[in-house]
């Protein structure tokens, strides 16, 4: 199961893609929308939960938005993770916590799952403009069961 999340955030533009992307993926895709306005046709989803840790256990990929609280859990849990930066959130923060985390797990195994920093931090810079979803989706499952 691929798991996208997008916290208390507006974040339409990755939910929709998700939700197209959907019909062409071998795995299921459940989805914690937030506040987006819109409503995915295809997947399985809900606005909020007490809890995600359930729904990052049971993933074999994470898309998230570049929230701090999300992007924490989900590498705490050892989870392979796409944290996508909202190019509409007013402040930029998302840019610069996805860059230092991509910084720092580069530093520690010279890659952040599997993947290298420098690319995710070239999707980060063109999500705004050319970036699909498509092109951030070819990750293994995870080697470990539970977070």
């Amino acid at each position: 199961m691929i798991f996208v999340a997008v916290g208390t955030t507006y974040f339409s533009t990755l939910v929709r893609a998700m939700d197209e992307l959907s019909l062409s993926l071998s795995e299921d895709v459940v989805m914690q929308i937030g506040r987006s306005a819109y409503v995915p046709e295809h997947c399985e989803h809900f606005r909020f939960a007490p809890s995600l840790f359930p729904y990052y256990e049971r993933a074999s990929l994470v898309v998230s938005h570049g929230g701090l609280g999300i992007v924490t859990e989900v590498l705490n849990c050892g989870r392979p993770l796409v944290a996508v930066e909202d190019p509409d959130q007013p402040d930029r923060h998302q840019r610069e916590i996805l860059s230092e985390w991509a910084t720092r797990l580069a530093h520690i195994n010279r890659t952040t799952h599997r993947v290298p920093a420098s690319r995710i931090l070239r999707w980060m810079r063109a999500w705004k403009y050319d970036l699909t979803v498509e092109d951030i989706l070819n990750y293994p499952s995870p080697e470990e069961d539970g977070c």
